[in-house]
């Protein structure tokens, strides 16, 4: 019965301990996998410049010089306000973005929008190799809409746009909006958007905090690890000598009374 009861806490040691030692390896696993093997970058980087009112001459100048710009298709009218807004779309990613959405809008209803925009991209070559497609159904005069084929890592495009206005505006802001589904869009200076890219949206003290808990748990799991394993060493020798000690003494009391039974049997005779 003791032999019995030494293999069967030895099997559940030894299930237990396997069973640990599982738990403990897949959660460093775990971990791991989210510290170096992180999903692929998604994020396209937006630079952006605009000048303000062209046409809003000095005091001193408009008392000296008289100025008219007007419209080759409507020469009555004069065109009193006239801005140029520039922006260019960065693949910062790990990978290439495909049928991307690209949104010019102005915020200004007076201002109009030229929608005949000078489109560059670098490397030069690749605006042979990509297809750029505008969306001339339904859009307003201060709004307008691309799609673009492709976009690779370190590839970028860049829209050049001019707005004008038969009013005098004093301000008018101009924005490109990038939309592709979970893609994120950083603007340099200006705060961070994004769909579903939350990991590039934490700072660097943020990340920080993350990598030191994730070492922390595995630090915990390694150290459980040892004291498990040390607890078996440490309670299976006794239990593997118990057993060698118990099958010897019965081995010395068998050759004994085999001793004894010939001893009898000599005496008899």
């Amino acid at each position: 019965m003791r032999k019995e009861e030494v293999k069967r806490s030895w099997s559940v040691s030894y299930i237990m301990l396997t069973i640990m030692v599982s738990i403990i390896t897949g959660i460093i696993g775990y971990f791991l996998k989210n510290i170096f093997d992180r999903p692929e970058r998604r994020v396209l980087t937006v630079t952006e410049t605009q000048t303000e009112n062209l046409l809003n001459l000095g005091q001193k100048v408009q008392d000296e010089i008289i100025t008219s710009y007007t419209l080759r298709n409507t020469p009555s009218e004069t065109i009193k306000s006239y801005f140029r807004y520039s922006a260019t779309i960065h693949n910062t990613g790990d990978i290439g973005v495909e049928k991307l959405k690209v949104f010019v809008q102005i915020d200004n209803s007076d201002v109009i929008l030229v929608k005949t925009p000078s489109i560059t991209a670098v490397p030069p070559d690749i605006h042979q190799g990509i297809i750029l497609q505008q969306n001339k159904k339904g859009v307003e005069v201060s709004k307008d809409e691309w799609e673009v084929s492709l976009l690779n890592p370190h590839e970028s495009i860049t829209f050049a746009y001019i707005g004008y206005s038969t009013k005098e505006v004093n301000n008018a802001s101009f924005t490109l909006v990038p939309r592709k589904k979970d893609w994120a869009v950083i603007r340099k200076g200006a705060k961070t958007f994004s769909e579903s890219n939350s990991r590039f949206d934490k700072t660097d003290i943020e990340k920080r905090v993350e990598i030191l808990f994730a070492l922390l748990i595995m630090s915990v799991c390694v150290m459980l690890l040892f004291v498990s394993v040390f607890l078996l060493i440490l309670f299976a020798p006794q239990g593997s000598r118990r057993l060698f000690g118990r099958q010897r003494s019965r081995g010395l009391f068998g050759r004994r009374s085999v001793h004894d039974e010939s001893d009898s049997s000599s005496d008899s005779t």
